[in-house]
């Protein structure tokens, strides 16, 4: 060590849990606010919280009212994550993925999850209201996707009534359009038969491709 040299301190810092004085492992590292013990158990405490807890301090109450149903009272919105199209999501632990957070309201009102989907009166995607109150009903309610197509052509969206392929019952390839044959994508209807046999097709054409590529490559195989 050079002469003249002298050491900076090594930075202390008192826990904020049971008070316990710890040292820096060199003089720009500030220990945390937490020592390990209290630390693991901060982490334990949030873990074993409540799913209902977790849930309602992410929600806001004071959300808008629907403009074209004014009678539904305000939303109730979810302030935390969202996935791409703008819906909340909750990471449930007894399911060990996130999921929508309207099923997880819906569960937290009736008990149970909403099958198959929980939907939106309201039509407002981080909407998470449930439950009835002195302001509205609720905007959470249970149904397929035969429900949600009938309610977006109620409200006059999807694809557009006047279209000259509203009123065809069949597919250009002959399947008719019915509820387990169906799909809405991008306001129109699609047939998930054809979409079945199209996939069926490009599986054979690359299954045949592998094996005239393997001829050519070997031709004694």
């Amino acid at each position: 060590m050079a002469a003249g040299y002298t050491a900076k301190p090594l930075p202390q810092r008192a826990c904020k849990g049971c008070g316990k004085i710890r040292t820096g492992s060199r003089s720009d590292a500030v220990p945390a606010a937490l020592c390990r013990s209290c630390g693991n158990k901060a982490s334990g405490a949030k873990r074993t919280r409540s799913l209902a807890d977790r849930f309602w301090e992410k929600v806001n109450k004071d959300g808008p009212v629907p403009p074209h149903r004014p009678e539904l009272g305000p939303c109730w919105l979810w302030t935390a994550s969202v996935d791409v199209s703008g819906y909340g999501q909750l990471e449930v632990q007894e399911l060990g993925m996130p999921t929508h957070a309207s099923r997880v309201a819906f569960f937290l009102a009736e008990g149970r999850w909403p099958e198959p989907q929980a939907l939106h009166h309201c039509d407002n995607p981080p909407c998470v209201k449930a439950v009835a109150d002195e302001l509205g009903p609720a905007h959470i309610f249970e149904g397929t996707q035969a429900c949600n197509v009938a309610d977006m052509h109620a409200k006059g969206r999807g694809f557009v009534p006047t279209s000259p392929n509203t009123g065809k019952t069949h597919c250009k390839h002959g399947h008719e359009f019915t509820e387990t044959n169906t799909r809405m994508h991008g306001g129109r209807r699609e047939c998930i038969a054809c979409i079945r046999d199209g996939d069926n097709r490009r599986y054979r054409l690359k299954k045949e491709t592998r094996a005239l590529v393997f001829v050519l490559v070997d031709p004694e195989r």
